[in-house]
């Protein structure tokens, strides 16, 4: 099962932004590119425009008022231009065979009109210049008119899940798929060009460098259009195959060691399985590059050299906006995809293990690493405990991992003092991202709760075995009065999971005693779980907490022999069965170990909306 949650925050939004193009032009020993075109200029290119028909004079014209926008972007520009009313010129330029060189022109000055307002972007589509981009994608064989064809539809696909949902109904995802694809393997057949002269070459780890300026760019561009436009919000699994042609797609693209191509075919990659979430024709036909899977954490690795460089600068920002630095802003999108894998099927989990993600992603879970990036490893770890015993094993015996997981059974910010049972604030706490933090809290909880679920008993005697603390940091959260709601139910359902899994341990454990004994249940009793419990039940009102405190006694009182035996055993017998438990064992409901999170517009709706449900922290 998926638990689907949604991201609240605006964490998704900062690299789901519009951009205008205004890259600068080579110089023109004929034409000043430098001169500023002036608001009255427009008028008289709008002339040139709608009655000349000569084509050197109308390139000239439309190149002009793309300077226009691209000198100075503004909002008031745009809206000069589209006062011009020359939508129906461009409508018949993009419609109309050849004249590539004006028709790149038009696709940039659209490009730029759709970085605007709603209002912008409206008035494009109402006018059918939308309508006669896509039917000039559809028909032209020039990559630079294509490539710039897309970015203008990306833009235009940001503003709504409404005009995602019209490109894919116009089979759009699939179109502008299949163009990267083509690009790329335009790009590999170069390698093999003796008039490449060494301009697309591999570097040592076999990656395509390409110091093709048109090349690269065309790529770049069609893959941030793609990614962006494989954004969701919307009834994304009737389309799932226009996603699996633009999922082949990205898993060329993240082979370019081009850090502005791979991170967007990241982003791409993490959306597409976002979307296509547990739909099950998608995934029964997908046929993994073989080399994704480890190219990813070799990205991980990139990433983390680039890291240590950057480190000081990130420190920084860890409690700002880490996503605005360039080296948090590349790792992001690999870990959001790579953890989006880890909540797929096995065989995808198995895989990614394979290439050695474990011994690669628990540097992203120390406390040092900015929380976007620190919840999303230890939600990949919360995943692959989530998998068969084979897997969740390899999670457990890991000691990095599993030392980095624990390490986040704290209350953020704060220090434990056992002598008094208190939490005492630390000098860092007043910079601390407290929601955030708490999340990530959550996150490092999951996976405590997946294993005692999932593991086997070998697994549940190494993990408390080798981590012997576990039951005090788990108590000692218990004590801190401030504990968020979500929080204090996870650490319950933990302690629940420890006694269950234990107690059936040692009644198997010889010798069999009528009552066995559960040293963890019983060291539970020594830390005044219940006292804790009490204090909290009363501060929450809270009838699941009410419920899972009821269960946790009674768990705990079945599994010490003295406090058994000193209370009515009839008694105890009618509250275990009110709590759905047996004398051998608990009912225990299976928590719903998989889980995606999903932003504002990633995902099919109708996934999101569950999410949004099921909001908690």
């Amino acid at each position: 099962m998926v638990l689907n949650e949604f991201e609240p925050d605006d964490v998704f939004g900062e690299l789901n932004q519009k951009f205008a193009n205004v890259s600068l032009e080579q110089p023109n020993p004929i034409e000043d590119i430098y001169r500023e075109i002036a608001l009255d200029d427009l008028f008289e290119y709008r002339d040139t425009l709608e009655y000349s028909t000569n084509y050197a004079s109308c390139h000239s014209a439309m190149k002009n008022i793309r300077r226009y926008l691209t000198q100075k972007i503004s909002l008031d520009r745009i809206q000069n231009v589209i006062d011009l009313n020359i939508q129906d010129r461009i409508k018949k330029i993009l419609e109309t065979p050849g004249y590539d060189e004006l028709k790149y022109e038009t696709a940039w000055t659209i490009t730029n009109i759709a970085y605007g307002t709603k209002e912008h972007t409206s008035s494009l589509i109402q006018s059918g210049v939308i309508n006669s981009l896509i039917y000039c994608f559809r028909t032209t064989d020039n990559f630079r008119v294509r490539s710039q064809s897309a970015w203008a539809l990306a833009n235009v696909s940001i503003e709504s899940p409404r005009y995602r949902e019209m490109m894919a109904q116009e089979n759009l995802i699939g179109i502008i798929a299949l163009a990267l694809t083509e690009k790329c393997e335009i790009v590999y057949s170069k390698l093999n060009l003796a008039m490449n002269q060494g301009r697309i070459t591999k570097n040592d780890q076999g990656q395509i460098v390409c110091n093709s300026k048109s090349d690269t760019d065309d790529v770049k561009d069609l893959t941030w259009s793609l990614a962006n436009i494989c954004r969701g919000g919307f009834k994304t699994a009737e389309h799932w195959e226009q996603y699996l042609v633009a999922f082949n797609a990205f898993s060329q693209c993240v082979h370019f060691d081009n850090s502005d191509i791979w991170t967007e075919a990241c982003w791409g990659l993490s959306r597409i399985l976002s979307n296509m979430y547990n739909h099950d024709p998608f995934f029964a036909v997908l046929d993994l590059h073989p080399r994704l899977c480890p190219r990813l954490i070799q990205l991980l690795r990139y990433a983390d050299v680039n890291f240590v460089s950057y480190f000081p600068f990130i420190q920084v920002l860890i409690h700002g906006d880490p996503l605005r630095n360039e080296a948090a802003a590349t790792i992001l999108p690999v870990l959001q995809t790579i953890s989006n894998f880890s909540s797929g099927p096995n065989e995808y989990i198995e895989i990614l293990l394979n290439a050695d993600l474990l011994n690669t992603i628990w540097w992203y879970m120390s406390s040092d690493i900015p929380p976007a990036l620190r919840r999303n490893a230890i939600l990949t770890i919360s995943n692959l405990a989530a998998g068969n015993e084979s897997i969740v094993r390899k999670v457990v015996y890991n000691e990095n991992i599993m030392r980095s997981v624990i390490a986040h059974v704290t209350v953020p910010g704060y220090l434990y003092y056992a002598e008094n049972g208190s939490w005492i604030s630390t000098p860092k706490a007043p910079t601390v991202d407290t929601k955030e933090e708490w999340r990530i809290v959550k996150e490092a909880l999951w996976v405590l709760s997946n294993i005692t679920t999932l593991a086997d008993d070998d697994c549940i005697c190494a993990l408390l075995r080798n981590y012997s603390k576990l039951i005090k940091l788990l108590s000692a959260l218990l004590r801190y009065p401030a504990l968020p709601l979500p929080i204090c139910l996870k650490v319950v359902d933990v302690l629940i999971r420890i006694v269950d899994r234990t107690s059936k341990i040692a009644e198997l454990t010889p010798p069999v005693l009528p009552i066995p004994r559960n040293h963890y249940a019983e060291e539970m009793l020594r830390e005044d779980i219940t006292s804790s419990l009490t204090l909290l039940s009363e501060r929450f009102r809270s009838l699941e907490l009410d419920e899972q405190v009821g269960i946790l006694r009674t768990a705990i009182m079945y599994s010490s022999p003295q406090l058994y035996q000193n209370n009515d055993s009839g008694n105890t017998a009618g509250l275990a069965s009110a709590f759905g438990l047996s004398r051998s064992g608990f009912h225990l409901s299976r928590p719903n170990v998989r889980r995606i999170v999903h932003g504002y517009e990633d995902g099919d709706v109708r996934l999101i909306e569950d999410a949004i449900n099921s909001i908690t922290l």
